[in-house]
């Protein structure tokens, strides 16, 4: 899709990882949504929406000790 072809040109996109990740999360994808808000942490440590979008895909996979530390994070 396009956004999966905006990230191969801009790896680095946090935006274009994030927005990938809502995809696959909307889709159920929680495996494909994990890995790239795990990625997009990685990118940049300080980005709240990853730690808030994250935790939702924890709590969809019933880590609630998981989605609490990450939505936590977000606030910190």
């Amino acid at each position: 899709n396009t956004l999966e072809k905006v990230r191969a040109l801009n790896p680095f996109s946090q935006e274009a990882v994030i927005k990938l990740g809502a995809i696959y999360e909307t889709t159920t994808r929680w495996d494909k949504a994990l890995a790239l808000y795990d990625e997009a942490i990685e990118l940049q440590p300080d980005f709240a929406l990853a730690y808030k979008a994250r935790g939702g895909v924890k709590h969809h996979l019933k880590d609630d000790v998981g989605a609490a530390a990450d939505l936590k994070r977000m606030l910190e």
